[in-house]
């Protein structure tokens, strides 16, 4: 069967370049190379209209051609995105304010160690970090300026703008920081992340407010028209062997009692309402919310 298929009399001849072929198989062998060439030929038309376009795109840039921002030189066709023809262009617009200092200024400065108090030039400072002289870890000053401390007016060098000459008359000065602040009002030295609000009452006037709960307990307050202030008075309290100063946030005189706003709760915070003298009551996120009810309605 396969031998009579094999030898038919149909003719096997190829229609491109009319080869013969004894069977059909030969024949469907021989087509794909013929099919290859034509992709050849089709990839090589495809680059010669890549060129062509290219040729023409390149053309009508260079009627219009691109200009460097430094140096108005024309940027090639490759390069067209750029906005500097080169790297050395880029760098002189970019360096075109900067101010540069000579070798000579470096050299006028004078640095003096700490220790022996030996004088050097700062180009000459070793990078071993130890002085030359008395081979110690060195601390250099630069630029030394004579100051007066505002505690115990003894003069020091200092680089910075420190006003005080030592750690224990800075503690000092901020103890009487602290003390100013309490005395014009501002209660609180180093308050929290909370939003800081305003508030216009009928009894207390114009109030400065810490956070929102601060704002609901007023607005409570004012509803129910209580006689109420914002606390300033400080109350002593010991806390691990140190002395503190606590001010609760409101008082309220129909009451008699002082009234504290409070989210997260230490051991501080226990600490100041288990000496507390007077009266005094802490209100949390459950109270704040029945709070803010009431307000609503």
């Amino acid at each position: 069967m396969i031998n009579s298929y094999m030898n038919t009399t149909k003719p096997c001849i190829c229609t491109k370049c009319n080869r013969e072929f004894t069977n059909h198989f030969g024949l469907n062998a021989h087509m794909t190379s013929h099919n290859i060439e034509s992709k050849k030929r089709c990839y090589e038309a495809l680059l010669r209209n890549g060129k062509h376009l290219r040729k023409n795109a390149i053309d009508k840039y260079e009627k219009n051609p691109k200009l460097c921002i430094y140096c108005s030189n024309t940027i090639p066709y490759d390069k067209k995105l750029n906005k500097f023809c080169s790297h050395v262009c880029s760098a002189k617009y970019s360096n075109k304010n900067r101010e540069y200092k000579s070798s000579d200024d470096k050299r006028t400065k004078i640095i003096k160690c700490i220790h022996c108090g030996g004088e050097m030039m700062e180009h000459i400072r070793s990078r071993s970090n130890k002085c030359k002289k008395c081979k110690k870890q060195y601390k250099f000053i630069r630029c030394c300026k004579e100051r007066t401390c505002i505690i115990c007016n003894n003069k020091y060098k200092t680089i910075s703008n420190r006003k005080t000459c030592s750690d224990n008359c800075r503690n000092k000065y901020q103890q009487k920081l602290k003390q100013t602040l309490y005395e014009n009002g501002f209660i609180n030295n180093a308050p929290g992340r909370c939003k800081k609000i305003t508030y216009t009452s009928n009894t207390a006037g114009i109030v400065h407010l810490d956070g929102t709960w601060e704002l609901e307990a007023a607005k409570y307050f004012d509803k129910m028209n209580f006689k109420w202030k914002r606390n300033t008075e400080r109350f002593k309290y010991i806390f691990e062997n140190t002395e503190h100063y606590y001010t609760p946030d409101f008082f309220i005189e129909d009451w008699n009692c002082y009234i504290e706003i409070k989210g997260y709760e230490t051991d501080k915070d226990r600490c100041k309402w288990t000496q507390f003298p007077l009266n005094i009551k802490i209100w949390k996120h459950d109270k704040i919310k029945q709070i803010t009810k009431i307000n609503a309605a």
